[in-house]
């Protein structure tokens, strides 16, 4: 039902946004209906195109990307964000920060995620990085997961049996030795691409 009303609502905003197109002179109504019609087209350089010729028209100015201060922001976020790697000990800090930068690294894009998206991070991860560093990273997550998990538990049921505490220190135990690993996936893959510039 939502589905159909949503279509509907759709329907109704084109309909209403092509009567005031109609209503505009013509010299700017051209170039805004076929801003319009690139809308439903598939080609992202097309509607960049009418978008431009429509803007034209209209009396705006775009402003062309800046290459030299996309790189210089994408070498700045990667650079606050390995700072902020280095100093923190917190898993789930540590598995989220290594897989935005392990990404930002293997596509040269800035990536701003929540914490909940790390699974997706790391399966998208999963082609573009070796096949044992993209384990140590699952493996990662699961420890991070129980982690979680048990400390939910915990705070829910505020005693832990004897199991369960021992369960707990182990995954604990394990997310201490896996870190410093982790934070390596990042630390000298930055080196290592350093000293390639070089």
């Amino acid at each position: 039902v939502s589905g159909t009303q949503n279509s509907n609502h759709l329907n109704v905003f084109l309909q209403i946004r092509v009567k005031i197109l109609g209503r505009l002179p013509e010299e700017t109504k051209s170039p805004l209906l076929k801003l319009h019609n690139s809308l439903n087209g598939k080609s992202i350089e097309d509607f960049l195109t009418t978008l431009e010729s429509a803007a034209e028209v209209c009396g705006i100015m775009l402003k062309k990307g800046d290459k030299k201060k996309e790189r210089q922001a994408v070498f700045q976020h990667r650079q606050a964000l390995t700072e902020h790697l280095k100093v923190t000990e917190d898993p789930a800090l540590v598995l989220h920060l290594t897989s935005v930068l392990l990404f930002q690294l293997s596509t040269h894009c800035m990536l701003h995620a929540p914490g909940r998206c790390v699974p997706q991070i790391i399966a998208a991860l999963s082609a573009k990085i070796s096949e044992d560093h993209h384990k140590l990273l699952s493996k990662y997550q699961g420890l991070v997961v129980k982690q979680l998990v048990g400390q939910s538990k915990k705070t829910s049921h505020m005693e832990g049996g004897g199991a369960e505490k021992d369960e707990a220190e182990a995954v604990q135990k394990e997310l201490l030795r896996l870190t410093p690993e982790v934070k390596e996936l990042v630390l000298r893959s930055r080196k290592t691409s350093l000293t390639d510039e070089l």
